[in-house]
């Protein structure tokens, strides 16, 4: 992620603090209401298979503490986008402007 400055200049920082700022509204909300089921998709059972798969592979690996630490990054990727995308409906001029094809 990269904030830009008055002028050209710009800064880098990591991605993961901003995901957690931009989750934890979203997982109180729900929790409030007591919403603590997903939309149904058929993409959640590959998903899981696809992170139980990788994660014995991690574990049973050679670097099993890198890869178990690369994994949890993976996871947290995979959890902010079953907690913001579910939330905000997206239109079809939202989904031009990120893909116009």
């Amino acid at each position: 992620m990269e904030t830009s400055f008055v002028g050209r200049d710009g800064s880098a920082g990591p991605t993961e603090p901003m995901m957690a700022l931009a989750s934890g509204p979203g997982a109180l909300g729900r929790s409030q209401r007591g919403d603590y089921r997903l939309p149904a998709s058929p993409l959640h059972l590959p998903l899981a298979a696809l992170a139980g798969v990788a994660l014995i592979s991690t574990l049973l690996g050679l670097a099993a503490v890198e890869g178990l630490k690369a994994w949890l990054v993976g996871a947290a990727y995979a959890s902010f986008g079953y907690l913001y995308f579910p939330r905000r409906p997206c239109t079809s001029a939202e989904a031009r402007a990120v893909d116009p094809t």
